[in-house]
């Protein structure tokens, strides 16, 4: 079909989107804006056309611009997941590119380039919104509107009815595959809609919030995707989005373009994602966001769609409605559409009767309990439910039986299937059958003509005069022809016997000639042994001689292993012994630390000794100028040991001396009257009473208690 463009000749690149730079804003170009109609700017007088002409008549003419119009611009939609990239690698491929451009060649005259400047701009907007919905939908328009585009409408609705006409001539599998990409276009853009409730209320889309209905998103759409053979329908993380109603739709459209890559014909390939990617709007990067808002305004044009191709709506049947014959489901289609118009009228009356009211009245509640056991036992005992008082059972068994049913069905549909098979191949017998009867009666028939005619020229008299002659010269002839072939039997075996004689004679000339052969060849042979063995002599008189030098070599080299062993063996003695030396200069250097160590340490026990007596003879010094009682100054005083405990966190073992901090051993300890004093040498305790010239009033120095021992102290009876 001619278009009514001027710049027809140039088909247009295929392209998802494409980025335009002016300056330093940034726009974006779709798919979608590259099949907008340009219904607005059909006349060339009208300024709007003018300008968009020269416009792209620059874009065709700029190198810069085509350079940067490329199918790489794709790989902002594949990062997204919406696309996948080998549908590139067939938009590139040469012998789609025929297809591709008469196809752009037949829409040139009804698809229109535009640059727009809004980010989230989508196809199609307000103005070609009312277009669809007064020409497709048959709205009334505005005498001004028809006057403008009555033309322009006619044609538009001729050329798209001629583009589709030329699909619908392919077989019908497509045809089909067509109508039901549409109608699900359709139930996707009614189920997205949210102000448009033609969903019910439990099984719709909450875009506008955060709830989204598990058995929707679960069962039907589980369905949809396996009507289309999608399996792994759940994975919608590819694409990342924020939202999960946007997720949701997101996945929906990217099972649809991967559906439309399972087409066969290119054409219907690129037609299928053109109509999805018209339909549905792709946002630039990062603003899936404004989703929700776009499809507010889309979904008349949807259900427009729905109307011109006179697409069913897939609707996503329960299991209970499961119906087999066409017969059937028309008439219950008839019987439903008829109970649904009395129900919907038995409804509304009954919720005019039974509108909602401030107070629960008790007679009601009286009807509901109306009939129901009086222990709850009992109500559990029953195969109804305790919240909704519903009849599990008998719905129990209505799913068993449309179970078993609908495996009957099956197996009644596999039986079918296979005597439809049997009638087929019955058919196909029968008919040879017939085609030889019909070849036998015609052969039949030709060999009575034959005699007929052959009855007619001569009387039977005759005949079988003529048939005995002939049995004569028959016999006669077959009585030669033996006697021939006797003889030719006996020519064949003198025959045989001179050709086996030829035979033997020509076999005898062959033997002769081959002894002759075999006796030269010998002859060869005895001349090359002869040479061979004086050949392997020499190699073995060589041989030997290498065997003596080697032997000699071996010999030498064997001694020079045993003296490398001797050198080894002193080598490692000397190396041990080293090694012995190092060790004890290393444990001579640790004892002689060790000893240093200890002497350090030895020297500041004595030290912290001397300081202990030096703090002791102070005390006593002090306790001596002192006037009161000695018992009563050493019950208020601390001895000097405790507060040097108290200042050193220093603790003793058991078995060592609580002065000089050496271990008890077998010396003598002193015998305190308290038992929680620790142990000390009878010798340091008497050195310390020295030191602190405690003669009679004698007190421990560790727990600072009287002595009263009598064998450090003798009474004066004594």
């Amino acid at each position: 079909m001619e278009s009514d463009n001027p710049n027809s000749d140039q088909p247009f690149s295929l392209r998802t989107f494409r980025v335009m730079y002016h300056g330093k804003k940034e726009t974006f170009v779709f798919l979608s804006d590259v099949l907008e109609l340009r219904l607005r700017f059909m006349t060339q007088n009208s300024p709007d056309w003018s300008y968009y002409q020269q416009q792209l008549d620059n874009e065709h003419n700029n190198e810069e611009v085509k350079q940067m119009v490329r199918l790489q611009d794709f790989q902002m939609l594949i990062d997204d997941g919406v696309i996948d990239p080998e549908f590139i690698k067939l938009i590139e491929d040469s012998e789609f590119k025929q297809k591709r451009e008469t196809f752009w060649n037949e829409l040139q005259g009804w698809v229109k380039l535009r640059n727009h400047t809004s980010e989230h701009y989508c196809f199609p907007h307000h103005a070609l919104l009312q277009i669809f919905k007064r020409f497709i939908c048959g709205f009334r328009w505005d005498q001004q509107m028809c006057e403008d585009h009555a033309d322009c409408l006619e044609n538009f609705k001729i050329h798209i009815s001629n583009l589709i006409g030329k699909y619908n001539r392919m077989p019908n599998a497509t045809v089909v595959h067509v109508k039901t990409l549409f109608s699900e276009i359709v139930n996707l853009a009614k189920h997205c809609s949210y102000k448009k409730q033609r969903v019910p209320r439990d099984k719709k889309l909450l875009l506008d919030g955060h709830s989204l209905h598990e058995h929707y998103c679960d069962k039907e759409f589980e369905k949809t995707c396996q009507m289309f053979g999608f399996v792994n329908f759940r994975q919608s993380n590819h694409v990342g989005f924020g939202n999960q109603n946007t997720t949701v739709y997101a996945t929906r459209v990217y099972y649809l373009l991967e559906w439309a890559k399972s087409f066969s014909d290119g054409v219907l390939q690129v037609f299928a994602t053109i109509l999805i990617h018209g339909v549905f709007p792709l946002c630039p990067r990062n603003r899936w966001k404004y989703l929700p808002g776009i499809l507010e305004h889309r979904f008349a044009f949807y259900m427009s769609l729905r109307d011109t191709f006179n697409m069913p709506e897939i609707e996503c049947v329960e299991e209970e409605d499961v119906v087999v014959d066409g017969e059937s489901a028309d008439a219950t289609k008839a019987t439903s559409e008829e109970k649904n118009d009395e129900d919907i009228a038995q409804n509304k009356e009954a919720e005019k009767e039974n509108q909602p009211q401030k107070g629960i009245s008790f007679s009601r509640l009286q009807q509901k309990l109306h009939g129901l056991p009086d222990d709850f036992n009992q109500l559990l005992a029953t195969d109804r439910c305790i919240q909704c008082f519903a009849n599990i059972g008998e719905r129990k068994k209505a799913e068993t039986e449309l179970r078993d049913w609908k495996k009957k069905a099956n197996l009644y549909e596999k039986q079918s299937n296979k005597y439809e098979e049997l009638e087929k191949e019955y058919a196909k017998m029968k008919g040879k059958f017939d085609n030889a009867c019909k070849k036998n009666l015609e052969h039949k028939e030709k060999h009575a003509k034959e005699l007929e005619e052959v009855m007619k020229t001569k009387p039977r008299d005759e005949l079988e005069v003529e048939l005995l002659q002939l049995k004569e010269k028959f016999k006669e002839k077959t009585h030669q022809l033996n006697q021939q072939a006797k003889g030719l039997e006996k020519m064949d075996k003198l025959k045989e016997k001179v050709t086996s004689q030829k035979e033997m004679i020509e076999k005898l000339g062959e033997s002769k000639k081959s002894i002759e052969k075999s006796q030269a060849l010998l002859q060869n042979r005895a001349t090359e042994n002869t040479k061979k063995v004086g050949d392997l002599e020499r190699t073995v008189q060589n041989q030997e001689t290498l065997i003596e030098q080697l032997t000699e070599a071996n010999q030498s080299l064997h001694e020079e292993k045993n003296m490398l062993e001797k050198k080894i063996t002193s080598n490692e003695a000397q190396h041990k012994q080293d090694i012995e030396k190092m060790n004890q200069q290393i444990n001579v250097i640790i004892d002689q630390v060790e000893d240093k160590n200890r002497k350090q340490i030895q020297e500041k026990n004595k030290k912290i000794k001397d300081l202990e007596q030096e703090l002791c003879r102070l005390r006593t010094n002090r306790k001596s100028s002192m006037t009161s009682n000695s018992s009563q100054s050493a019950s208020s005083s601390n001895p000097p040991v405790n507060q040097i405990k108290k200042l050193s966190s220093f603790e003793l073992e058991e078995d060592e001396c609580a002065f000089c901090w050496e271990p008890i051993g077998d010396q003598e300890l002193f015998n305190c009257v308290n038992p929680n004093c620790p142990p000390i040498h009878n010798k340091c305790m008497q050195e310390y009473f020295k030191r602190s010239g405690q003669l009679f009033h004698q007190v421990c120095g560790q727990c600072q208690n009287m002595v009263q021992d009598i064998k450090n102290f003798p009474g004066i009876s004594r």
